[in-house]
């Protein structure tokens, strides 16, 4: 097979993933963007001021649909800190919210299905209360900042245009500006792994045990991918052998763990938080593995090639279409915004 004869199938088998997840990620961005509207600025660190086992549940609850990638939640995380988020708080907020999003919950959904995406949600919610409560108990200090004084909330567009019109940009500028370049990478690994790999190649290594999923984490402690482009990287390797179980730790393990990630969170709060979060995505992630690969024949069950086969061509292409048309569009206004102003 020549290069060229190879690219032409990574390129199909690309498009083929994207298709299949695009209608489910068009849907998540606009659903991402009403939550972005419905939250009022100051009310989330209220809620999480202070600490204990109430405020870790609850920065785990709010961090599940938040369509934030493990870059984009650090700054969001320190700033719950600094307003008087508890320390477990703000750790279950760091391990609940990149791992999950409606968003990348949906495109599961399309492509693994619906069982799977439970799984993944439930392993989400299981770190985050392991990592806070941690947090919370191996806290040296003992020391517990006092909720934010309220602070008022930050003007809103009244009329319902201008709502909307926030909501899209929210969607479709910030949103899709932060994942689309680590969603494209994601779609061309997959896509590579379908063409290179002959089906059933990984049963023999990464088939289903505990060894496959302790590989599958120490492969994503350093990788940096949001938690939608890791979908079609999973879904690609389950297609070649890997069991959803491992898979389901992969798609723990890369979005919530990066090395970048970890040396913030090491400067800001310290490293037996790093530790902590490493030891909540494994327990969680490994433990809920195991329960999926027990959840009757998981490779039937959860097959690729049969997710999101009910869905309409001319909508999967459709929504690809206006994914990558958004995507191009965000590349051409940042080089906009880059050029120097010309002077008259």
């Amino acid at each position: 097979m020549t290069a060229g004869t190879y690219l032409v199938e990574v390129a199909t088998a690309s498009l083929d993933l994207l298709n299949r997840m695009s209608p489910y990620l068009l849907f998540g961005f606009l659903v991402a963007g009403g939550i972005r509207l419905l939250i009022r600025p100051g009310s989330i660190a209220r809620h999480l001021g202070g600490g204990g086992w109430r405020q870790v549940v609850k920065a785990t609850i709010v961090g599940i649909p938040l369509p934030l990638c493990s870059c984009g939640v650090l700054p969001a995380a320190m700033t719950l800190r600094e307003e008087g988020a508890g320390r477990g708080s703000v750790v279950a907020f760091l391990l609940s919210t990149p791992a999950t999003g409606i968003d990348s919950i949906l495109a599961t959904y399309g492509m693994l299905g619906g069982l799977f995406a439970v799984f993944r949600v439930l392993s989400a919610f299981l770190a985050g209360l392991i990592g806070g409560w941690a947090a919370d108990l191996f806290d040296s200090r003992r020391a517990r900042r006092p909720p934010p004084p309220p602070t008022e909330p930050r003007a809103q567009p009244s009329a319902p245009g201008a709502r909307i019109g926030e909501a899209l940009r929210f969607s479709f500028r910030v949103l899709l500006r932060d994942t689309g370049g680590w969603l494209l990478l994601g779609v061309v690994l997959g896509g590579a792994i379908t063409r290179l790999l002959p089906p059933g190649s990984l049963d023999r290594f990464l088939g289903g045990s505990l060894l496959s999923m302790l590989a599958m984490f120490l492969v994503g402690i350093p990788m940096y991918i949001c938690s939608a482009g890791s979908i079609p990287i999973a879904a690609s390797l389950m297609a070649k052998g890997l069991s959803p179980g491992a898979a389901l730790v992969f798609l723990m393990a890369g979005p919530v763990t990066n090395t970048v990630g970890l040396m913030v969170i090491v400067r800001t709060l310290g490293r037996s938080a790093a530790v902590i979060i490493l030891a909540a995505v494994l327990v969680s992630a490994v433990g809920c593995g195991l329960l999926l690969d027990l959840a009757g024949n998981a490779r039937q069950v959860f097959a690729p090639a049969a997710a999101g086969a009910g869905l309409p061509p001319w909508l999967e292409w459709g929504s690809t279409s206006v994914l990558l048309a958004g995507i191009l569009a965000n590349v051409f206004l940042d080089r906009r915004s880059l050029r120097p102003a010309k002077r008259g």
